[in-house]
């Protein structure tokens, strides 16, 4: 399915994102799938510049504000389905709270035991599951969390995959072992479920139509924001490691795979 953007400000081409000039266009049909591939993007560099003061330091001089930050938040959160969760209407139901706390508190347990498990053991499986999320607070737990299911999911039934199957099965499996069952996962995936649960909608066609544009729209506001802070992050920022961190560079197997440094043999007494 492709979206037509009509006067869209600039995109660049699905799946590239690589910072060159000719590469933005204008009036161009995104595909649905590129667009919601943006809040994973938006998600590393927000997460990034909100946590590593000496990156944010570089871009700052450069008009990225606390307003600039939040406003990235505000976007990620509405192409999401999110409110702002730190001040709750009195409208959320009480269950929505209590869904969001819960994921809220197991986050960081989850992607600790989860990164511990597959770093060493399936590096590539890591890669695929961790990068760009992690632990996080709110609305972003949850929305790391669903990232994570979906990627567990893609393990074990993602015929793009089919030729790491055995292995990315081995992977859930050895996390199976280690609390992150299917019945578990199933358990979060409810909480999730419940975290995004709203008041009644009129769920007419018209109504379903005029959500979906809404949505489009949002993803469309976030993907604007994101590259445009994109572009400016490579033009300021040449650190492949800060570049990985925001989500603008690949890690190679060479950067993850630190050399051991060889161990020198004893000296050998005169005599011995």
């Amino acid at each position: 399915m492709t979206t037509s953007i009509p006067g869209a400000n600039s995109s660049v081409s699905p799946g590239s994102d690589n910072g060159s000039v000719s590469s933005i266009t204008t009036e161009v049909d995104v595909s649905r799938r590129t667009l919601e591939t943006y809040p994973e993007r938006a998600l590393a560099m927000l997460r990034t510049l909100g946590t590593d003061n000496g990156i944010r330091a570089t871009m700052l001089s450069y008009g990225y504000s606390d307003a600039e930050h939040k406003e990235g938040w505000r976007r990620l959160h509405a192409a999401s389905g999110f409110t702002n969760i730190a001040e709750p209407s009195t409208e959320m139901d009480a269950s929505v709270r209590s869904a969001i706390a819960e994921l809220d508190a197991m986050d960081e347990r989850i992607f600790r035991i989860t990164s511990a498990t597959l770093s060493k053991r399936f590096p590539a499986q890591a890669q695929f599951v961790l990068g760009g999320i992690g632990a996080s607070r709110g609305a972003a737990a949850v929305i790391n969390l669903q990232l994570l299911m979906d990627r567990l999911d893609a393990l074990e039934n993602d015929a793009s995959r089919v030729a790491t199957r055995a292995q990315d099965r081995e992977a859930v499996a050895k996390l199976g072992e280690r609390g992150l069952s299917k019945s578990e996962r199933s358990r979060i995936r409810q909480l999730i479920e419940a975290s995004q649960r709203a008041n009644p909608v009129d769920l007419s066609p018209s109504a379903r139509e005029e959500a979906d544009k809404q949505y489009v729209a949002n993803l469309v506001a976030l993907r604007d924001w994101y590259q445009e802070w994109a572009e400016i992050a490579r033009a300021l920022i040449t650190r492949r490691d800060h570049l990985i961190r925001l989500g603008l560079a690949s890690q190679k197997r060479s950067d993850a795979e630190e050399p051991e440094t060889p161990v020198a043999p004893a000296p050998v007494s005169p005599g011995v």
